[in-house]
Order: structure tokens, then sequence, then C-alpha cells
């Protein structure tokens, strides 16, 4: 049901895509022509003057349709002719890693979570937006995933996000990675096991904050324990790491920019405005009613200067 689902998904984008022409332009760059993260190019999921069709089938108003292989659930970007997303394939392989793997597995709690000992392979896929042909896949890491899931979800749900120049891809605990538009890796992190609340395991989207793209600086929340890590988004230079958000509480919606400020919504309502630059600083932290942010649960945003 969730392959049909994944399958449809990718026909009603290319519907879409078709129509989005000329539409929003900031700094010399077409934004309405790309898709470069989840929501859109400004976050808002919309574009204004898209004029996309209001009934499709199978035989009206397709362009293509094309199958993905494995499982995954990360929303597509679009730049140019290329749609980017991410996929994990199930091997037969099992790695014999003995009980300290198992306890790794094993120790999240939760009914509808699933759990694998198989060797799985990690994608990120470049699709031809003009005729749904494979242009590249690449594989980033290939072992068995160290963290349940849930049954609605994947282990390759985390959207990508690009500049045009680079991708971006993160699959929580099996890695992040830079990419070039040609498939190839510049530089990965590991950071380790996520550790994640409600059993819900990694893949299910109120727990996976995703990463900022801010000019040369990638933000990046590891879980929802409110630690940022901001790295160099060309070298993957480690700027600093897993700073504490100190009284933030859970952190459950991704951080969003601007040219000067980050900031991080928590579950609680407080707001940490941090400096954008290399050197972490707190500028201010301010509280509302928790209801008001408690709606909006995954945010990304790209900032691209004039100069990059």
């Amino acid at each position: 049901m969730f392959e049909l689902k994944r399958l449809l998904l990718i026909s009603t984008i290319m519907v879409l895509v078709s129509h989005l022409i000329n539409t929003l332009t900031r700094e010399g760059v077409v934004y309405g022509q790309n898709w470069p993260q989840w929501r859109g190019p400004h976050s808002s999921g919309a574009c204004p003057e898209g004029t996309p069709p209001i009934e499709w089938n199978e035989h009206k108003n397709i362009i293509w349709k094309v199958e993905i292989p494995g499982k995954g659930y990360s929303t597509p970007i679009i730049w140019g002719d290329q749609i980017f997303l991410t996929t994990t394939i199930e091997t037969n392989r099992k790695e014999n890693a003995g009980s300290w793997f198992k306890s790794l597995i094993y120790s999240e709690s939760g009914e509808e979570t699933i759990q694998t000992e198989n060797v799985h392979e990690f994608f990120v896929l470049s699709v031809n937006r003009k005729d749904g042909k494979i242009i590249w896949r690449c594989k980033v890491r290939e072992q068995v995933p160290l963290v349940k899931t849930h049954h609605w979800g994947s282990w390759a749900s985390n959207s990508v996000v690009t500049d045009g120049v680079y991708i971006y891809a993160y699959f929580g605990s099996h890695g992040l990675y830079c990419l070039d538009l040609r498939g190839n890796i510049l530089w990965e992190r590991d950071f380790g096991k996520m550790n994640k609340a409600e059993g819900f395991g990694e893949g299910s989207s109120p727990y996976t904050p995703s990463a900022l793209l801010v000019d040369d600086l990638l933000y990046f929340l590891k879980n929802e324990q409110g630690r940022l890590t901001c790295l160099d988004a060309k070298t993957g230079k480690e700027y600093y790491f897993s700073k504490r958000l100190r009284s933030t509480g859970y952190v459950l919606a991704s951080p969003v920019g601007t040219r000067k400020w980050v900031y991080i919504v928590g579950l609680k309502g407080k707001t940490h405005v941090i400096k954008h630059g290399p050197e972490f600083e707190v500028l201010a932290v301010n509280e509302q009613h928790f209801s008001l942010f408690h709606e909006s649960k995954s945010l990304v945003t790209i900032y691209m200067s004039s100069a990059s």
C-alpha cells in the first residue's frame, strides 16, 4: 500500500512540476523552476502562480510514472531537470554483531515499531524530470539499521536539501552526506545513534528535525533534545557540535533561518535565537504559550547568498 502511494506521489509531483515555470524570483534565482527543499522554495508548500491540473488519472495529465526501488518516504526535491530523493533497500544478508547490537535495537519500546537484523542499503537517487529515468543512484551506506522505525515510516524519511550545487542527505543514525549533482560523495559525517522518543524510532517526521542550510553553513539537530551542530556545508568541517539549548525542552520543529539569525523553537514555547555564523552564540531566549508552536513540527529553509 505505502509503496503504491510512493509511486503515485512521484507521478503526481511530475504533473505539478510541469506547470511550475518562472514564478518567483529573488536575487537572480528563479525559484518557481525549482523545489529545493521540503515544502518548497519558501517553506510554505505553495507555488502561488503555478497552474497544475485539477484532474489526473492513469490516462490523463500524467507525464510519466516510475517505480522507486526499496522503501523511503522522504519528499522528493527538484533542481533543474533532476529530482532527488532517498530510499533504503533491504537485503537478505544478516550481520552477526552479537548481543551488544541486539541491545541497541530492542532497547526502544513501541507497539507499532518495526525492527530488522537484515543489512540495508541506503541510497540517494536522481530521477530525470522529463522522462522519469533514473540518472544515477549513489549508495551512501550499507548496514543493519541501528534503531527501529514506525511501520508507517521508513529508514529514509528525511528530505534532502540542495542549493543547486550540493545535495545534503541525512539518514539519522546512518550518517549525513554531501553529494554533488552527479552523485559523487564529497564528504560524510557520522553522529552516532539517535536516541528517539516515544518508541517510534527514526523516520517519523514529528521527531526528525530537518537540516537548515544558510549560505555555506549547515545547521543540524541530532535529535529532539535540543542540541545544535553547525558544519561547513562545502567541506563538512565542524564549527561546533551538540551545543545544548538550555531549558528549551523537546525540539520537534526544524530550525528556521535568516541571513543573521537561526531560530530554534521548543515544544514548551521557548524560542532560542542563535547568531548565524561559525561560532555558537545565543542572542535571546523568547517565551510564548507553547500551543502557538505545537502545530508546526517540521520546517526547513534555504537562504543563498548572492555571492555563492
